[in-house]
């Protein structure tokens, strides 16, 4: 609900597994991505959507961290997130002369004001508990942790990616 109440109109959030392919052929899957309604193809993010957040989990964070970072810029995404929900914590980068910068972090109950892509403040600890949003869109605890982070940032009027083709309002 975060993103969706924040972001600007003509754009959308969708939670994984979106397909975001910067070069053609190179297919990314963040956790979370917020795009322009002109950029979505008929199955896939055809250019750089405003926002990507990625939300770590053992096995993923080095590859979060190192190898999307760089994608991501790479592709031209303005605006990078990675959660980690085992702090809890929020890194927020933002894309300047083709390489990230953090521009601000917090972890715990601390809250992380950011004006770009969209205007939110975001408390790392309520980005992970199972909370109200949580249950309501995710189920009574049937999804993993990262899944459940995510989600808390979406809402139920932003879509999952569909297995065949986009649906989109």
């Amino acid at each position: 609900m975060l993103l969706r109440r924040a972001r600007p109109p003509d754009h959308r959030v969708f939670v994984a597994p979106p397909d975001w392919q910067p070069d053609g052929r190179t297919s990314l899957q963040p956790d979370l991505l917020v795009v322009r309604r002109d950029r979505i193809g008929e199955k896939n993010i055809t250019e750089a959507p405003i926002l990507v957040v990625e939300v770590l989990s053992p096995g993923s964070a080095r590859i979060d961290r190192m190898i999307k970072l760089s994608r991501y810029g790479e592709g031209g995404a303005l605006h990078y997130w990675i959660v980690d929900p085992q702090v809890p914590s929020i890194q927020v980068f933002d894309l300047v002369d083709e390489a990230y910068v953090l521009v601000a972090e917090g972890t715990g109950s601390v809250p992380v004001s950011v004006t770009k892509p969209v205007a939110v403040t975001v408390i790392p600890l309520d980005l992970i508990g199972v909370g109200r949003l949580g249950h309501a869109l995710v189920g009574r605890g049937t999804e993993s942790l990262p899944a459940r982070t995510v989600e808390s940032m979406a809402d139920p009027g932003d879509q999952r990616w569909p297995t065949s083709g986009l649906q989109v309002s």
